[in-house]
């Protein structure tokens, strides 16, 4: 691979040095993403997994090529293998931390899948890790929705108080509240948990109470 005469090695040098051209960068990127995608979907399988893996190699190439090392009294095809098979490592090691990662949350969702509206709501209740990614959720919806959830269910605020907090009507309060339960609702089901909105408004009383104990 070569790009206006400069080899793989040099390329990865002069992007330590932070000089670069932007067509060259484009080139380098070109040339290899083929070459990575294919390393990469040996080791993932998925073809989403194995882009996201690629792009990240590259931003690790773009932050670490001050940490690549070649020998200077080998030949230019030699420092070249060195540069590919630095790039294969990075590559690699990516790759696996996206395998690790996937088999977490296989291993999470089917915990997960356990949990449903045959168990007692105290059942439920006692799981630290269901209350974990409950609040985890929780955290991921807009302020605005987060607010009134908050306000009801951990701060035990009343529907007239949490009007006042809000600046809304009283009778504008449960169907916010509902709302936000049902948004949240929809990203507990992407995680594996699949709970009905009246339910989980009963297990948010549950929470609320066990709280205030």
């Amino acid at each position: 691979i070569k790009w206006r005469n400069m080899s793989l090695n040099e390329v990865i040098i002069s992007i330590a040095q932070k000089q670069v051209s932007e067509s060259d960068w484009a080139q380098l990127v070109k040339e290899l993403t083929p070459f990575l995608i294919c390393n990469s979907y040996k080791i993932l399988n998925d073809q989403n997994l194995s882009s996201d893996a690629v792009q990240e190699t590259f931003l690790h190439i773009l932050k670490n090529a001050h940490q690549f090392r070649t020998q200077n009294d080998l030949a230019s095809a030699d420092k070249n293998i060195i540069a590919r098979g630095w790039i294969m490592k990075i590559n690699r090691n990516i790759c696996l931390d996206i395998l690790r990662g996937k088999k977490r949350r296989k291993i999470r969702e089917e915990n997960y899948q356990k949990i449903n509206e045959s168990m007692s709501m105290e059942d439920i209740a006692s799981m630290q890790e269901f209350r974990e990614l409950l609040r985890r959720e929780l955290a991921g919806l807009s302020p605005k929705d987060q607010k009134p959830i908050i306000l009801k269910y951990y701060s035990g605020l009343n529907n007239v108080e949490i009007a006042h907090e809000m600046g809304c009507q009283v009778n504008s309060v449960g169907v916010l509240i509902s709302r936000a339960i049902e948004k949240l609702k929809n990203k507990l089901a992407k995680s594996g948990i699949v709970l009905s909105l009246p339910f989980l408004l009963k297990y948010m009383e549950v929470e609320s109470a066990s709280m205030g104990k």
